[in-house]
């Protein structure tokens, strides 16, 4: 190129093409100015004088994979997924990371297995199906996304994650934590004179002598005393309990044959399956997903809500309604 006068300078430009397998490497570049040496050159001397610029570096960098399937915010039909991604071109992508995570969990960029974050190595490849299923999240959504990386440059990550919502296994494990929430407790367990219950006491709501009423089989339990009508104990809750005082309009305690103090593995699960409401029989999901009471209590559990509680049910039920502890399961993160 010309060279400069000492009060002005030009500004040149040179556009280059680079070989693809420049892509995702480090580079640097600099210019070489020459002039003509003056007077005639001696032998064995260069004709020309030149000097150089200070390199400067420059990164072609890779672009992030784009996601491909499945699609975001689906429920997903299985434990077991497969993600997969597109990438345009190949060159400079030594391999893959696909991360899966809870929300607002960064993803690394190495893989291994953290506290509710997974992230996989895949080579050759643009699918991916994890190594376990992902059952400690029944319920929950997940992020995930996938990286491209190379020795040279590291990973980038596609920004745009796409979610998971990850559907209930069916189990019982996914229903009884529900039970043993204060929410369905303090109601089902008044018969073991729990802390409720004493408070209705000390509130003159009725005697230590009576048990909370129940409409199973028409009767309710007195203690000492067998059996007496129902609807003088059920007209007495519903006296305070009220739509109207932010409760429902059927306020009952549970019969004290439907106590929730059972383990996982306790006969608590069958009693589940039975047919509730007397002589008008409904059938169990009816009642799980329907019943004003349970609804009422459901939607006071953080964390749960009424259209959660009835994914749990109607899993658990379209399942088999299968009974006991899933054993080996740690829920809320992936198993190394």
């Amino acid at each position: 190129p010309a060279g400069t006068t000492s009060s002005t300078s030009t500004a040149y430009s040179y556009g280059v093409t680079l070989p693809l397998h420049f892509l995702g490497k480090r580079l640097q570049w600099s210019v070489t100015a020459c002039v003509p040496t003056t007077g005639q050159a001696a032998v064995g001397q260069i004709p020309e004088s030149c000097a150089s610029s200070a390199p400067r570096p420059i990164t072609w960098t890779i672009l992030p994979p784009v996601l491909s399937a499945p699609a975001d915010n689906v429920l997903l039909p299985n434990l077991l997924p497969t993600l997969s991604w597109t990438h345009g071109n190949q060159y400079g992508v030594e391999y893959f990371l696909v991360c899966i995570a809870k929300p607002n969990v960064p993803c690394p960029v190495q893989p291994g297995v953290q506290p509710h974050v997974f992230v996989a190595r895949v080579q050759n490849a643009s699918g991916f199906t994890p190594p376990q299923d992902l059952s400690p999240f029944v319920g929950h959504t997940l992020h995930w996304t996938v990286a491209v990386c190379n020795a040279a440059l590291g990973c980038f990550y596609q920004p745009q994650y796409r979610r998971l919502q990850v559907p209930f296994d069916g189990s019982w494990d996914s229903v009884y934590p529900v039970t043993q929430n204060a929410k369905c407790k303090n109601c089902h367990q008044m018969h073991a004179e729990n802390d409720t219950y004493r408070r209705h006491i000390q509130l003159g709501r009725f005697t230590r002598e009576e048990i909370p009423p129940s409409n199973v089989g028409g009767d309710v339990f007195v203690r000492g005393d067998g059996f007496i009508n129902v609807d003088k104990w059920v007209n007495k809750c519903e006296s305070c309990h009220t739509s109207a005082t932010g409760f429902t309009n059927r306020w009952r305690a549970p019969h004290f044959r439907f106590s929730f103090d059972h383990p996982v593995d306790g006969p608590l699960c069958d009693e589940f399956k039975k047919p509730r409401g007397g002589i008008n029989l409904q059938p169990p999901t009816q009642h799980m997903l329907h019943d004003e009471n349970i609804l009422w209590a459901v939607d006071r559990i953080p964390g749960l809500g009424r259209a959660v509680w009835q994914q749990k049910v109607n899993a658990w039920f379209t399942a088999g309604a299968p009974c006991g502890p899933t054993h080996g399961r740690r829920r809320g993160q992936f198993t190394p």
